[in-house]
């Protein structure tokens, strides 16, 4: 599999996804609402320099968050474990 190039939120979890090509889903490389697991999927896989984002992340509420802007908190303290400054 490919590096993660696209993120979506479905269900209070996002979605972190490998795409095929610039028109068509991939495979799905994870899908969490814990920032452990997203950093780990992330290192693993690596990840596009520019992420793509379904409108779904800037929706939170609506795809089953408390808050809109907790998928963007989620993947927030993702990215902190993965350079080095969380847990």
């Amino acid at each position: 599999m490919g590096k993660i190039e696209h993120i979506s939120a479905d269900e209070g979890k996002l979605e972190l996804w490998h795409l095929k090509n610039s028109r068509c889903f991939g495979k799905i490389a994870v899908i969490s609402s814990d920032p452990k697991i997203i950093a780990k999927a992330l290192k693993r896989y690596g990840y596009e320099e520019r992420l793509s984002f379904s409108s779904s992340f800037d929706f939170g509420e609506e795809s089953g968050f408390k808050t809109d802007d907790e998928p963007s908190n989620i993947l927030d303290k993702a990215f902190e474990i993965v350079i080095g400054k969380g847990e």
